[in-house]
């Protein structure tokens, strides 16, 4: 019971914030958009990394406007 633990214990230090953020939205894309075919589903795949290039986008920004405003104190 306690070696199940610790293996569970593991699996959660290795997941990252990236891999919880982005499995909500693909998980409510998919369930949301119709997928009766393989266009529509071609078409949902599409719409999320369309959506995972914008976030990755934004959190690179405000790094960047982070990293400078902590510079342009110091």
């Amino acid at each position: 019971m306690k070696h199940d633990q610790e293996d569970v214990i593991q699996l959660f230090k290795g997941i990252t914030i990236w891999e919880v953020s982005l499995f909500v939205p693909a998980t409510l894309l998919f369930l949301y958009l119709p997928a009766d075919n393989f266009f529509h589903i071609i078409i949902n795949v599409v719409i999320f990394f369309l959506c995972v290039i914008g976030i990755y986008s934004i959190i690179s920004y405000l790094k960047l406007v982070k990293k400078k405003k902590r510079n342009s104190v110091t």
